[in-house]
C-alpha cells in the first residue's frame, strides 16, 4: 500500500498547468481528473483555486447558506466557523420522517457536490435528536460493502424550516474497480508470520502466529490517508489476541491479501 505514483502525478500535473493544458476544471461537475481507478482506486488532492470555485458555486446554488468549505479531494468539510451560532428557526420539533426528507432533498440538489444521484443511495441512514436539531448521517454502501470511515459520509444538520449546515460526501462508484471473487482463508493466512514492532513501556516486536487469529468479523471499504493521497482498500476486520490474552485488530486486503493494519487494542 503506497503512493509511489504520487510524485510523477504531481510533476506532470505541474507541467501542464505551467505550460498551458486545456484541461478546465469545472466546480459544478464531478471531476475524475484526480483518481486513479484501478485497484485500490487512488484519490489526489485538488487545486486550490478549484477548489474555491467549487465553493463559490455551491454557495451561488444556496443562498443565505452557511458558506461552503471543502476539503482537499473535493469534499464538503466540516465548517471552522461554530455551528451553534447558526441555529435557526423556532424550537418547535419535527418529526424524525420530515427531518430525513428535507435531509435527503438537500443532498439531491447538490447532487454534484455530494456524489448523490438519487435518493435511493440515501436509505442506509442515522438519525439523532439533540435537543433543538436534528443529525442525519447517511453512510455509502459500494458494490454490497460498506464504507467505514468517518470522513466518508454525509452529515446534515436539519431545523423546523430547513437544512442549516452539510460536510461529507460519497465516493464515486463508477470510478471505482470492482472487487472479484476473494479469499478469506488466503487473507487470514497471510498474517501468520507477520511482524511489528511497537512501543508498549519499551520497544517489543509482536509475532503473529496462527493460533492467535480470529475469524474476520468484518468486510468493509477504508480510505486509507497515504502521503499525498488517499487509497479505497476492500478489507477484513480481523481479530488477534497475543500469547499475553491482549487483543489486537488486523486490516488485511481482500484483493491483494496485503496486511495493511496490524495494531493493538490495550492501553500501554
Amino acid at each position: 500500500m503506497n503512493c509511489s505514483k504520487t510524485h510523477i502525478v504531481i510533476v506532470l500535473f505541474l507541467f501542464f498547468f505551467f505550460w498551458g493544458c486545456e484541461k478546465k476544471y469545472n466546480p459544478v461537475e464531478a471531476d475524475t481528473s484526480n483518481v486513479e481507478s484501478s485497484y485500490p482506486t487512488v484519490y489526489y488532492p485538488l487545486p486550490e483555486d478549484y477548489l474555491q470555485e467549487r465553493a463559490k458555486a455551491f454557495d451561488e446554488l444556496n443562498p443565505g447558506f452557511s458558506p461552503a468549505e471543502f476539503d482537499e479531494y473535493g469534499f464538503l468539510n466540516i465548517p471552522s466557523h461554530n455551528l451553534s451560532n447558526m441555529h435557526f428557526g423556532s424550537k418547535d420539533t419535527i418529526a424524525k420522517e420530515k427531518a430525513v426528507e428535507l435531509a435527503q432533498q438537500f443532498v439531491i440538489k447538490n447532487k454534484k457536490f455530494t456524489n448523490v444521484y438519487s435518493v435511493t443511495n440515501l436509505n442506509n441512514y442515522f438519525a439523532a435528536y439533540c435537543g433543538n436539531h436534528w443529525e442525519i448521517i447517511f453512510k455509502q454502501t459500494i458494490f454490497g460493502y460498506p464504507i467505514k470511515h468517518p470522513d466518508v459520509q454525509i452529515l446534515v444538520y436539519v431545523k423546523d424550516n430547513g437544512v442549516y449546515a452539510i460536510y461529507g460526501g460519497f465516493y464515486t462508484n463508477s470510478l471505482i474497480t470492482k472487487p472479484e471473487k476473494y479469499n478469506r482463508i488466503k487473507a487470514i493466512s497471510n498474517l501468520d508470520g507477520y511482524r511489528r514492532n511497537y512501543n508498549c513501556w519499551g520497544s517489543f516486536e509482536m509475532v503473529v502466529e496462527a493460533d492467535m487469529i480470529g475469524e474476520p468479523n468484518d468486510i468493509f471499504w477504508c480510505a486509507f490517508d497515504m502521503d499525498g493521497c488517499k487509497e479505497l482498500h476492500l478489507v477484513w476486520q480481523v481479530p488477534i489476541m497475543d500469547n499475553y490474552n491482549r487483543y489486537w485488530i488486523a486490516y488485511v486486503d481482500a484483493i491483494t491479501f496485503e496486511v495493511l493494519i496490524l495494531d493493538h487494542l490495550f492501553v500501554c
